[in-house]
């Protein structure tokens, strides 16, 4: 199973797969062959792998699978290399981090500054990894979204707990209304559109991994809308598929993914061109 796909953002060919049993894979010729560049830590349980915007011999891999099965596999905390993956170098350990996580993200502008979603709840670095403290602890967090913007503002998901907010880069943190639930669901997941910061999307799984609702923001995550038309692409299994992702350069173009559609019920990866208004399964 693949927990992560990260692409250098100065180079295509070059992309790093994470998978949640077999460590980290590096590609440098548009995925033709790979190379696993992890196997000397000690663990293969991948959660993320993040590359450093500014530098992408940077590279932070959050170790631990955490989609909630059975067979999800605890890691052994983060680390960081600045070799494009010839080295590693553990930055901060499960106890810290959590032993399981989901997302890895730098705070753009402030290299310095790391956030990390784990089993540990919302935790930060501000000063490059050399200490941390766990800002939001309510639960599991499972996403994270940064305003490209302005970055200072955060979102967070919590399992079954809520979505947060932050507007001092993670420091503290409210729990966001405007729409959105703020219970009765499990896993969430919350994008930012980067070419325009104002358009949100934020899905949700209920308790049995169908989808619980879709919902769209247009004023930053101040008031949120339900999608009605978005089709079952969960399929019982939400709490481990789910994922969401907006185009770079159009705000409008949004892809929602799943389980695969085993029967004419069930769409896999569905694709909005229209904000969300229809839906077509690209599986």
């Amino acid at each position: 199973r693949v927990s992560c796909i990260a692409v250098d953002p100065t180079n295509g060919q070059i992309a790093y797969v994470a998978a949640a049993q077999g460590g980290v894979w590096k590609t440098m010729n548009g995925g033709t062959s790979w190379t696993p560049i992890t196997d000397a830590l000690p663990t293969l349980a991948s959660g993320w792998v993040e590359i450093l915007p500014a530098d992408a011999n940077v590279l932070y891999y959050g170790t631990g699978e955490q989609h909630y099965s059975a067979d999800s596999f605890y890691g052994d905390g983060l680390f960081r290399s600045t070799d494009a993956g010839a080295s590693w170098t553990k930055l901060a350990d499960d106890a810290v981090v959590g032993a399981y996580i989901s997302r890895v993200r730098v705070m753009p502008g402030t290299p310095g500054t790391l956030f990390v979603a784990g089993s540990n709840g919302f935790v930060r670095s501000t000063d490059g990894g050399a200490t941390w403290s766990g800002t939001l602890l309510v639960s599991w967090c499972d996403d994270i979204a940064v305003h490209p913007a302005a970055p200072q503002v955060v979102f967070a998901t919590t399992f079954a707990s809520g979505v947060f907010k932050s507007t001092d880069a993670g420091a503290t943190w409210a729990l966001v209304g405007g729409g959105l639930p703020a219970s009765g669901y499990d896993r969430a997941q919350i994008v930012v559109a980067p070419s325009d910061v104002n358009v949100m999307y934020a899905s949700f799984t209920d308790a049995g991994g169908y989808l619980f609702g879709f919902f769209k923001s247009t004023d930053a995550g101040d008031t949120w809308t339900q999608l009605l038309s978005v089709p079952e692409y969960m399929g019982g299994q939400g709490w481990y598929d789910q994922c969401l992702v907006v185009s770079p350069s159009n705000p409008d173009l949004v892809f929602a993914g799943g389980i695969y559609p085993y029967d004419v019920s069930l769409a896999g990866v569905i694709r909005s061109t229209n904000g969300g208004g229809t839906w077509t399964d690209v599986t």
